[in-house]
């Protein structure tokens, strides 16, 4: 081979030499040390990022199916205060506060409505904890807001048997529910009462399809 400083061909006597003598190896060095540091600081970076990969792959093989629901239920939340944004607690009417996402059938009445949009509303912390999800308010809210159509259509909703989410399932919709978060962020938009509904509709079947 040829010596990187010299180009005079000569036979290298060590693994990886480079040049034909140790000044041109350390002309080399001196002249390249940029490009060595940079790919060794790529290097390491690529060892740092697939030990983070590794690990998180061994963290998440110790999920549960409980742990996957549990990760899913909070990006749901979000989902409805951004569809909801701006709008009343939908058992009491007010506006003051803080707010939850309160489900109208609870999950452990309907655990099958747990993720389902239109079993989620805006809803006041006051209603939603210390009320008990005010059940009555909440349907007097629905109501009001959507039509005594859609009440019923949601009353309906309890009866139906739906298969339990798998953990497959609970990933997909995880990552899906990230996508959607972030599109209601960049329209940030304040939504009519037929808006809210169409896009938890939409939600609802992008999610779990």
């Amino acid at each position: 081979m040829r010596c990187k400083i010299c180009q005079i061909k000569f036979t290298p006597t060590q693994f990886l030499q480079k040049c034909c003598s140790v000044e041109h190896s350390i002309e080399w060095l001196n002249l390249n040390k940029e490009k060595i540091k940079l790919a060794h600081t790529k290097e390491t970076k690529l060892v740092e990022k697939i030990a983070r990969a590794i690990k998180k792959e061994k963290i998440e093989a110790t999920y549960t199916h409980k742990d996957y629901v549990q990760k899913l239920q909070p990006l749901i939340n979000t989902i409805v205060r951004l569809i909801d944004k701006n709008q009343a607690c939908i058992s009491s009417g007010r506006f003051t506060g803080k707010v939850n996402a309160g489900h109208y059938f609870s999950t452990s009445e309907a655990p099958h409505l747990r993720f389902n949009l239109l079993n989620i509303y805006l809803q006041s912390e006051h209603d939603n904890t210390h009320l008990h999800s005010n059940h009555r308010g909440y349907r007097l809210g629905i109501i009001s807001n959507f039509g005594q159509e859609h009440l019923d259509y949601i009353d309906s909703l309890f009866t139906i048997n739906r298969n339990k989410l798998t953990i497959f399932d609970l990933k997909e919709a995880i990552i899906t529910a990230r996508v959607i978060i972030k599109e209601l962020k960049n329209k940030d938009l304040v939504y009519s009462n037929k808006e809210r509904i169409e896009l938890r509709n939409k939600y609802n079947s992008v999610i779990f399809k």
